[in-house]
């Protein structure tokens, strides 16, 4: 074997170790695209979980008050103002306190300006 031949082999086994390094990296960069778009929808998920169940626990905080109401309607004025606090401990708008709890916009806005979280 002379000397060429011996060149042109390591050329053919350098070539291809390339390629095969070259089509590792593109498997493990199509593999990464496929786990990142399933994270991705993991957190959409989450996110939507989330909200949904954000949704259903001030329907159940309406739900309460409702029930809270029809059981000690002497009390109302008490029971609002107990409520309007449970909605601003979970987070929630002036505008869910007027109509989750029957009061005025400005009493809405005072409970808020008053409320300190988890009091």
């Amino acid at each position: 074997m002379n000397y060429q031949h011996i060149v042109i082999i390591q050329a053919l086994l350098f070539t291809a170790v390339l390629f095969l390094t070259l089509y590792h990296l593109l498997q493990l960069r199509a593999s990464s695209r496929k786990q990142q778009a399933c994270m991705r929808n993991e957190v959409n998920t989450l996110n939507l979980i989330s909200h949904y169940l954000k949704s259903i626990d001030q329907q159940i905080l309406l739900y309460q008050n409702i029930t809270e109401r029809t059981d000690h309607e002497e009390d109302g004025a008490n029971l609002s103002y107990n409520f309007a606090k449970k909605i601003l401990d979970t987070g929630g708008s002036i505008d869910e306190i007027v109509r989750g709890c029957k009061l005025t916009h400005g009493e809405a806005e005072l409970l808020s300006a008053l409320h300190k979280p988890g009091s």
